[in-house]
């Protein structure tokens, strides 16, 4: 069990249902719509609408209350993060190709080519060696004697993804930001006509007149 959840299940404890319940019909008001009290009505269906709202304010004012709101508050935030620390590892992966990725586990060697010409790529000195996520990106491996075993990357033809997926980078870092500039005529500043109000219903009686 992870710090925040124990920190949730902590705060948990000193509490009643009801005090639980409540924070939970809180917790999702952003979807349901209600008011603090129509929240504490739904656990103490008894009381008074002009009861409740007094009752749910005082409630909240609890410290044994606060703490679990807090708890829940901060395993959220915590989640939100971690989500997007993964989704930024996927897109780089993405963005970088197969090649990239099995560097990681590889080395560059220089070896000679089948036209007598020196070519770089990529070498491992035992295939067993390599991680088991990476082979998947593994076309195939070579043995090549006296330079190791050549290692062969699958070809990434999906260029649209690793396309998105430098750009969803671009936009998570701040690399760059999508903006659309409004310019008059060659790029000059927007030219602003004043109209009379005769004037504007004149031509909106012509326009009606020619559909």
């Amino acid at each position: 069990m992870d710090e925040k959840q124990s920190a949730v299940d902590g705060a948990r404890k000193n509490l009643t249902a009801g005090q639980v319940s409540f924070v939970h019909h809180l917790l999702e008001r952003q979807k349901t719509g209600l008011t603090l009290a129509q929240c504490y009505a739904l656990v103490h269906p008894k009381v008074t609408p002009g009861s409740a709202a007094a009752l749910a304010a005082r409630m909240l004012k609890n410290e044994k209350v606060r703490a679990y709101l807090d708890a829940i508050t901060d395993q959220a935030a915590a989640r939100a993060i971690a989500t997007l620390s993964d989704l930024q590892h996927e897109w780089t992966r993405a963005a970088l190709g197969y090649e990239a990725i099995l560097e990681k586990s590889c080395e560059r060697r220089r070896y000679e080519g089948g036209k007598g010409e020196f070519l770089f790529g990529l070498f491992v000195d035992d295939p067993n060696n390599i991680p088991n996520d990476a082979v998947k990106y593994i076309e195939r491996i070579e043995n090549m004697p006296g330079v190791g075993w050549l290692v062969v990357p699958r070809v990434n033809e999906k260029y649209a993804d690793r396309n998105k997926a430098a750009e969803l980078l671009g936009k998570t870092f701040g690399a760059f930001i999508d903006r659309v500039e409004s310019t008059g005529k060659n790029g000059g500043p927007i030219e602003v006509a004043d109209v009379s109000a005769k004037a504007l219903r004149t031509a909106c009686k012509r326009l009606r007149a020619e559909l």
